[in-house]
């Protein structure tokens, strides 16, 4: 049984990482040329703490030390998500595309694997403490969801000279999806483990081709940047923005797995029922009882859409102290409403430093920094969304980011 799901919980994870924080500078002045590369690579939790992160995605010897100082984090219904983001953008502000001179055009390409999991404690005490854990008791797994995608994407778009908003569509190649969704799951044992009930309702679907398109699509980057009067009458620049709004079509089709059932079984143990059996494997026997039904489906998918409303930093402003705040949302993902708040120091002309805190998305409470260096032509930048992340092991996360803005 641990391996089995532990196939089903965590396929694919351990290629995950990353989530953008890195805050951007907003710059009014004109320019010709501007080339912005920025990178991130986190991931976060609301109970796995990082000791034990660490091992399942990098490798290593899980102790039970390890194992029962998560299990003691876990409560209810728990999130896990990970994020990989590395994206380049190239725009050009000398030319007038399609003949107006307020907008010129840009050119952007990402590569991005965003994945997240929701999970009761139960399943965690399941896959790690094993069933022995459960004995004359109930496990409840209802409710767990498992929700990976790796895509590519290039992109056109035009932009808006002055006020640097934009709209860019993009082709978007899928190479991996991973979907799962447990309405029920409920297993009851007997003292001795002879007598066991499971009740499961859900699915599993999965691109099974190691190949490099597996679904081709198209996706709307939306960001506007609006003026506003903030203190003093001071003007200020919030930011609406969407990312990977669209849909891709898996034309490789997606493997599929869909069980509803109730299932009674007696006179022999649980190790013999799932010890050493892979779920999806040609050696499946007792499992096959289960009338899990399976089918290939060529089917559309929704990409893993970002949308984010945030208060800009200034980069021409004269003073010392500006504040930053926003919100941000994953729908399609186990993400809830991330608000963050802080401030931004800027102790001397050429440097900017960050200091922010966040609450939700993926996880709880983390506190981040950053510090950005201005030149005149060149902005490079650096930081974590989780200062604690970055030196405990009795944290919930980790988080790096770096951005690199080129103007010419």
């Amino acid at each position: 049984m641990r391996n089995s799901i532990l196939f089903f919980f965590l396929l694919g994870f351990h290629q995950v990482f990353g989530q953008l924080w890195m805050p951007i500078q907003y710059d009014t002045t004109l320019i010709q040329h501007e080339f912005i590369l920025s990178g991130d690579n986190a991931y976060n939790s609301t109970g796995l703490r990082n000791s034990m992160a660490d091992r399942l995605f990098n490798g290593g010897l899980i102790s039970n030390e390890v194992i029962d100082k998560s299990y003691d984090a876990h409560r209810g219904l728990n999130r896990l998500g990970k994020n990989l983001q590395a994206e380049f953008e190239y725009r050009n502000y000398k030319v007038n595309i399609f003949g107006n001179q307020n907008w010129g055009f840009l050119l952007k390409g990402g590569y991005y694997f965003l994945g997240s999991a929701a999970y009761s404690d139960d399943l965690y005490g399941l896959v790690f403490k094993g069933n022995d854990h459960f004995l004359g008791s109930t496990a409840e797994f209802s409710g767990t969801t498992l929700n990976i995608t790796g895509f590519q994407k290039v992109g056109f778009g035009v932009i808006s000279k002055k006020g640097k908003s934009s709209i860019t569509l993009n082709f978007v190649n899928v190479s991996n999806v991973y979907k799962g969704n447990l309405q029920t799951g409920l297993l009851t044992q007997d003292q001795e483990a002879t007598s066991i009930d499971l009740e499961i309702d859900g699915s599993f679907s999965y691109t099974d081709k190691n190949q490099f398109s597996n679904g081709v699509g198209a996706a709307l980057d939306l960001d506007f940047k609006i003026p506003f009067q903030w203190l003093n009458g001071r003007k200020a620049y919030i930011q609406l923005q969407a990312k990977n709004l669209g849909l891709a079509f898996m034309h490789q089709g997606m493997k599929s797995y869909t069980v509803d059932s109730s299932y009674n079984y007696s006179g022999f143990n649980f190790e013999q029922i799932f010890n050493n059996q892979s779920l999806f494997g040609n050696d499946f026997s007792v499992l096959d009882t289960l009338q899990i039904q399976t089918e290939r489906k060529k089917n559309w998918v929704a990409l893993p859409s970002m949308f984010q409303a945030a208060k800009l930093i200034d980069e021409n402003y004269q003073g010392k102290v500006q504040s930053l705040f926003g919100l941000r949302l994953y729908p399609t993902l186990s993400y809830t409403p991330m608000l963050y708040l802080g401030f931004n120091y800027r102790p001397i002309k050429v440097l900017d430093l960050g200091f922010i805190g966040s609450y939700g998305g993926f996880g709880g409470f983390r506190a981040g920094f950053y510090a950005n260096f201005n030149f005149k032509k060149i902005q490079a930048g650096a930081g974590t969304e989780d200062v604690l992340g970055v030196v405990s092991k009795n944290a919930f996360g980790q988080s790096f980011n770096i951005r690199l803005r080129c103007k010419l």
